[in-house]
Order: C-alpha cells, then structure tokens, then sequence
C-alpha cells in the first residue's frame, strides 16, 4: 500500500503515548506535532509524578491554545480533539476508561516508577480503545506528518511484524541519524550500539540490511501492535530506566519480527529529561541505571558476555577513581549489585519494591485485560 494513498479513513487506529518528567515544553512540542499526523489517533499524556507545573501547564495548554489549533484543523476540515483530564485513580482495573479516537488525554501518575511504568500505565489505559497500534514516542521528539502513516505500512507489507521504528534524526541537525529504527546488540560484549549514527539522513537506506542488523526498536519511537502485547505482555518495569525495549524485543524473539520503516522521520533532542548524550560524559542517573541494567539484561539473556561485561565495568570503575570522584564511585558500586538510584539516594529492590516498583514478573509482564473495562460514558 503507498503511503501517498493514504489518509485518515485507510490508516488503523493507533494510541500515542507520550511520558512527560520534567519536560512539558517538548512534550507540548511533541503534541502539537502529533496533531498533524496522517490518521486517526489518541495521545494518551502520562506524566510521571513531575515535581515542576508541567501538569497545570499542560492543563493550560488544553484549555486555551488547543481551541487554536481546533480552529485550524476545522478549517482543514479535520475532526477536533477532546482534551479530557484523568488521574492515577483511574488505573484501577474495575475503573480504566475507553478513550476514543481524536482525543487528548492527561493522566497524571502519584508516583514515578521509571520510564517502563509510565508507558505501561498509558498503554492500559488506552487498552479498551479500539486502537490496533500503540506508537510509544518520547516526549523531545516531533514527528513528521506522514511518520505514523509510513510505519503502518510497513506492518502492512510484512504481517511477522510486531514492533517497528523510525528514522531517527537529531532535532538541532536533522541532515544527521541518531539511529535507523534502533540498535543491534552483540551477545558476546554485552552492549549494543545504534545503527546508521551520525550518517547522512538523505543517504539512501537499505531496509533488508537495516532490519537484518536490528536487536532492538529505540524507545524514542516505537510502534507496537496489539497482537505483540496480547503475546509477550508490557514492558519489563524492575529495569526503571534503560534497557526496557530491548529486553522488550528478546522477549518477543522468535514470535515476532522487527520492522524498520526508512520513511518515517523523528526528529529527536535526546536525552532531555534525564541526562543523557551520545557523546560525552553522562548524568550519574544515566550512568547508573545503563550499568546496572546492563549487567541484569546479560544475567538473563546473554550470560556469555558477563566477562567482558566485568571488564567493562572494572574500567570504568577504575576512570572515576583516576578523576577522584568517590561519591560518584560509590554510587556505581551500588548500581552493580543491583539497587535503585531513586529520588537521589541510593535504595535496596526491597525499599523500591515498598514504594510500589519491581513487580513480579508475572504482574509486569502481563497484557492489559479487556474484562471489566469501565467507560467513561458510562
């Protein structure tokens, strides 16, 4: 099917969900973006406990300038869009809504467990919708207004498709990739690293070779199908902050196949709310959650690269000695026998677990259920 072709009535119903911390300047960027998307959508707008205004601001936006943007899109003879509040309440199993299509909605989380959590919470939200497609986006991203179209396609062309990906070009250089769908890991080292970084982004692309290469869709625009979810479950959320869309892939290894559509195009800031950059140094937060889950995704799938893995860390280890940085040092000690960095200190699984992280993987792992579905029209 060509994209050309498309529009709103031959495109299938996708929810976006779109985590906000901290950064309610893209994601209200991010939104306005998505709201020029070919197709009928939902934005489910989770924010994961922010301790700033973004959810009043975010209220403000939906109150004031989404009636602009209503009148241009009803010029354009575009349906409008309900902005429609909600609350960590209405996660409850016996009370989620069934959002519609063209709507907006805000759910606002009472506590922040991590990234897989808050896109888990708006993905089973969303689960009663009529939705086929769940595209989870990073809230520093924008998207171009054929980006979902030409993801659809792809699932179109090949139905072993179960997770597919953009192009990923960086926001203050779009002549240049961040990653062509996501990244390809090696079972041996124990890490991966992006495919096509820092490539021309009008340099032609091989699909095949793209997709051939491909371990893992990059978490900053990933298009789920409901068929993948039904078999493999949600996000693995004991992991809080990296690593969860690769675990994510594994598990759905050898029942689903990995898509990558070249004509979808992301622009991405990168790292904006949490600290992290391609190149240079990182945030402790990153550094510490990228070593720890390193370490617990090779303890699970890839056990012949722990030697190389310890190798890696005792360099690293050994970098924050020779730049004098103990507390640093310190807190990395801890990321290593598998703690939490939570709220600026360091806490044990089992202090984590009493504020409501690191469910068991049965309860993590599982499908949103349809049974008893609440609606809001009730």
């Amino acid at each position: 099917m060509k994209v050309e072709n498309l529009h709103d009535s031959t495109l299938k119903a996708t929810a976006i969900v779109i985590l906000n911390y901290k950064g309610v300047t893209d994601t209200i960027s991010c939104i306005e973006s998505c709201l020029q998307l070919i197709g009928p959508v939902s934005i489910i707008v989770v924010d994961n406990f922010s301790p700033d205004d973004s959810i009043p601001v975010l209220q403000r936006w939906g109150r004031e300038r989404l009636c602009v943007l209503n009148a241009e899109r009803r010029q354009n003879g575009r349906p409008e869009v309900r902005f429609i509040e909600a609350g960590p309440e209405l996660l409850a199993p016996d009370a989620l809504p069934t959002p519609e299509l063209h709507e907006i909605h805000l759910l606002g989380l009472n506590v922040n467990l991590g990234y897989a959590h808050g896109n888990n919470c708006g993905i089973r939200y969303a689960w009663a919708g009529p939705f086929a497609y769940f595209w989870v986006l990073n809230n520093d991203t924008e998207v171009a207004p054929d980006a979902l179209a030409h993801l659809q396609a792809r699932f179109d062309e090949d139905s072993r498709i179960g997770m597919c990906g953009s192009k990923l070009v960086y926001y203050d250089r779009p002549d240049r990739v961040q990653n062509l769908a996501g990244g390809c890991y090696s079972p041996l080292k124990g890490r991966s690293f992006a495919i096509g970084m820092g490539s021309l982004s009008s340099s032609p692309c091989d699909r095949a070779n793209v997709e051939r290469q491909l371990s893992y869709v990059s978490g900053a625009s990933m298009l789920v199908s409901r068929e993948m979810i039904d078999a493999v479950g949600l996000m693995e959320e004991s992991y809080f902050l990296f690593w969860e869309e690769v675990e994510w892939a594994f598990r759905a290894k050898g029942r689903f196949k990995l898509g990558f559509a070249q004509n979808s195009i992301v622009r991405h800031r990168v790292g904006a709310s949490i600290g992290t950059e391609d190149i240079g140094k990182q945030s402790l937060l990153a550094e510490f959650y990228m070593l720890r889950n390193r370490i617990r995704f090779c303890r699970k799938y890839s056990r012949c690269a722990l030697p190389f893995v310890a190798a890696d860390v005792a360099r690293q280890l050994g970098r924050t000695v020779w730049a004098g940085d103990w507390n640093r040092f310190r807190v990395l000690c801890w990321a290593v026998i598998g703690w939490h960095l939570y709220a600026g200190r360091v806490i044990s699984p089992t202090q984590f677990r009493s504020i409501g992280g690191e469910a068991q993987p049965s309860a993590a792992h599982n499908a949103p259920a349809d049974a008893n579905r609440a609606s809001r029209h009730a």
